[in-house]
């Protein structure tokens, strides 16, 4: 082979593997985010990306976590062309996990709290609250429950700013988990009362032209946490509420409440 063929061929291999690496290099640029997941639960995930004429479209990967391992969910490419664009993806609780994390992948230069800044997530109620017709007659039927009252009177049931909903079996039935820092400090994701007020029964009714109130009441077997924050249910009540929650997640508005002591 002549000299001047071996410099070419030696060239075309050094910017072949500088191009490996300078990928890669990007493509390691990444932020994660993590957070609990309820069980049975439909999350609504939307991004607003920055705009980007990137030949290396942003990656958003979600990986779900719990007693089974960890799991790649979904994972999907989006290049941006716009000045912002946006991403949405929506995904259901596996059975057994616990947490799942988001992971975007970027050459945009990621710093601590980009995903946060970009990233918001919602529960799912499954039903158009607005169509006030239909939800009406599906509350006449007894078809749908608008919200859950935990009676957990002579257990001790402490106050707390997360407070959680646990089955015998160990499933993360209901905690608030995406609720805002906003929400919680100004509206907690669960009313606390000694009896049922007017304020609390609002709490677990849809609003609209009429209310609409028809909530699922169920006693707690025992009270769990450091701070005694949280209740146990029984099994056959969760799946009550996972029942219920198909045909309208009232989660998803945070229409809990909690009659303590």
């Amino acid at each position: 082979m002549k000299r001047g063929s071996r410099g070419i061929i030696v060239i075309g291999l050094l910017l072949v593997v500088t191009g490996l690496f300078g990928y890669q290099q990007v493509q390691a640029s990444y932020e994660v985010k993590a957070f609990l997941v309820e069980a049975h639960a439909t999350y609504d995930l939307s991004f607003t990306l920055p705009g980007s004429v990137s030949s290396i479209p942003t990656r958003i990967s979600l990986w779900t976590h719990g007693e089974s391992g960890d799991f790649l969910h979904m994972s999907k490419l989006h290049r941006g062309l716009e000045s912002q664009d946006s991403v949405d993806l929506q995904f259901i609780t596996p059975v057994r996990a616990n947490r799942a994390s988001v992971r975007v992948y970027t050459n945009e230069g990621l710093t601590d709290g980009s995903v946060d800044q970009m990233m918001s997530i919602a529960r799912s109620s499954h039903i158009d609250a607005s169509n006030q017709d239909g939800l009406f007659q599906l509350v006449v039927d007894r078809q749908v429950y608008t919200g859950l009252i935990v009676d957990a009177r002579g257990l001790g049931l402490q106050r707390g700013i997360s407070p959680r909903v646990w089955s015998e079996s160990g499933e993360l039935i209901y905690g608030g988990v995406v609720a805002s820092y906003d929400y919680v400090q100004q509206q907690g994701v669960v009313s606390y009362g000694r009896e049922l007020s007017s304020n609390m029964v609002q709490r677990v009714s849809v609003p609209g032209r009429l209310s609409y109130t028809s909530p699922l009441t169920i006693v707690a077997l025992d009270v769990a946490g450091p701070a005694r924050t949280e209740v146990i249910i029984s099994q056959n009540d969760a799946r009550r509420i996972f029942e219920a929650a198909k045909k309208y997640d009232f989660f998803a508005h945070y229409a809990v409440v909690f009659l303590i002591d």
